[in-house]
């Protein structure tokens, strides 16, 4: 049979490409490639589309402004049926980007909120154009799919909806397509959401080990979009899973087990990788690569011992992590590090359940460095419990690590369900949790009330005030290692490793 899945543009609409960091911008979609890679095996054709690598063509709708007012005009075209001829006009680019005639079913993968936007718009178009069937899938569907009132809502709320697949995806879409040809029926076909006499039916989870999780086939893509100005970088998975669970995170919802690929098979694949697509750059697309110590430490040592010579950015932990195993890291190829440290309060980090202090993570920063790795820092304001007193720590904390850090990236907090926040509000002093006017889509924030504290309206005015002041702080930082950058000059390493 021939399917085609597809990855849509993240909010966007595309809403500040630049305040995405390059690197992370210029990889190939993973989930996909390892679906087509499963279905090729297997006899299918599968065809493979990153819409999101032409986000600068998309850009150019005329009339659609890249705000957040954008979110309120497609929720009102999507839910309501309103008229909008210029997000009309985008979903209809998407589309023609997408769509070719005989195909048996087109599969769009929904990494996060950021996406399903996008998703929504162009599954809505195939449906009012084709009679192809749609099936969604991707982390935000898995992370829906723990709630089957969730699920049901969204295939309620979306008719053009006709399949949702949630987990592991290979098994489940290859018994999608063999219900398609008459020979399976749905209700045995794991993972899978679907209609069935007017009514939504939400089948059990599927679970693959990692171990049989197949090597990314992105034959077909252009990769030469993927190249940076070092070459072409592709993407990976090591691990699965974080048994951190940090107070606002989701992210065991989607990865519900901690699991390790051997290393045989990482060494192995990546091999394979590099030399199929002639690629030494890769990203490992690990929730936190660090979350197990010894395996990472004998991994690195491998790589090292069998001349893998690649060079890998990854996310990890300050926990888990000193200089030996950064040493390691580095000399096996690491160059690269997003931290989530989220806040220059020990206080806050407590809140948030990260499991280090702040001075450990300056300390992991300091010694990244030292040993000529690029740190990424992400941060994260507006958390329940924050007040100036822990804004000016955070503050503080990039200031006096500004030697060390790379890049800063600032979110707004948001309260997610399914994470210990919204399952246990009281315990972190929230109350009246609702959802706002966007949720149905998946892409509001949940709101809330603090007890004994503000309420959600103002709340929302503490929290963008929150933002904008390390925004600020963050804007400043950047600001001054440009001119660092700048002024410099010299060898491509120096000018690499400021930024």
């Amino acid at each position: 049979m021939k399917i085609k899945i597809v990855t849509t543009p993240n909010i966007a609409i595309p809403v500040a490409i630049n305040q995405t960091n390059s690197l992370e911008m210029m990889i190939p979609p993973y989930g996909p490639a390892c679906l087509a890679s499963y279905l090729r095996q297997r006899g299918h054709q599968v065809q493979l589309q990153d819409v999101s690598s032409r986000v600068g063509e998309l850009a150019e709708v005329p009339g659609l402004p890249h705000t957040d007012g954008i979110l309120k005009r497609v929720g009102d075209y999507l839910i309501r049926g309103t008229r909008d001829d210029a997000v009309d006009a985008f979903a209809e680019q998407i589309f023609r980007h997408v769509y070719a005639d005989g195909l048996d079913l087109v599969g769009i993968s929904v990494l996060s909120r950021c996406s399903f936007f996008s998703a929504l718009l162009l599954a809505k178009k195939i449906k009012e154009k084709t009679v192809t069937p749609v099936v969604l899938g991707g982390a935000l569907m898995t992370e829906y799919g723990v709630n089957r009132t969730r699920i049901t809502k969204l295939m309620e709320t979306f008719k053009f909806i006709d399949y949702i697949v949630c987990g592991d995806g290979e098994v489940p879409l290859l018994g999608l397509l063999e219900q398609i040809r008459g020979v399976t029926a749905a209700r045995d076909v794991p993972g899978l959401s679907y209609r069935d006499n007017g009514g939504i039916k939400v089948n059990e989870r599927f679970f693959s080990d990692i171990e049989a999780m197949p090597i990314p086939d992105w034959d077909g893509l252009p990769m030469e979009l993927y190249h940076s100005g070092e070459g072409l970088q592709l993407v990976y998975q090591v691990t699965r899973g974080c048994p951190q669970k940090c107070s606002f995170c989701a992210y065991h919802l989607i990865d519900t087990r901690v699991m390790f690929k051997s290393h045989n098979k990482v060494l192995s694949e990546l091999a394979a990788l590099r030399d199929k697509y002639k690629a030494r750059y890769f990203f490992f697309c690990d929730s936190n690569l660090s979350v197990s110590y010894d395996y990472l430490q004998e991994l690195c040592g491998l790589m090292v011992k069998n001349e893998l010579n690649i060079s890998w950015f990854v996310s990890a932990s300050v926990k888990n992590m000193d200089r030996k195993l950064l040493d390691n890291m580095r000399k096996a190829g690491c160059y690269y590090v997003t931290w989530g440290i989220e806040s220059g309060s020990d206080k806050v980090l407590r809140l948030m359940n990260k499991g280090f202090s702040s001075a450990q993570a300056a300390n992991v920063l300091k010694d990244a460095h030292s040993l000529g790795i690029y740190n990424m820092v992400n941060l994260i304001t507006g958390f329940p419990g924050e007040n100036d007193e822990d804004l000016e720590l955070t503050r503080s904390f990039i200031r006096q690590n500004a030697e060390f850090i790379g890049h800063v990236k600032v979110a707004d907090f948001g309260l997610i369900p399914g994470t210990p926040m919204h399952e246990h509000p009281a315990e972190y002093g929230l109350q009246n949790v609702h959802a706002d006017r966007r949720s149905a889509i998946g892409l509001g924030r949940l709101g809330y009330d603090e007890i004994n504290g503000p309420v959600w309206k103002e709340i929302l005015v503490r929290n963008k005030r929150a933002n904008q002041i390390i925004n600020q702080e963050a804007m400043q930082f950047l600001r001054n290692k440009a001119a660092m950058k700048a002024k410099i000059g010299g060898t491509k390493q120096i000018r690499n490793f400021f930024g």
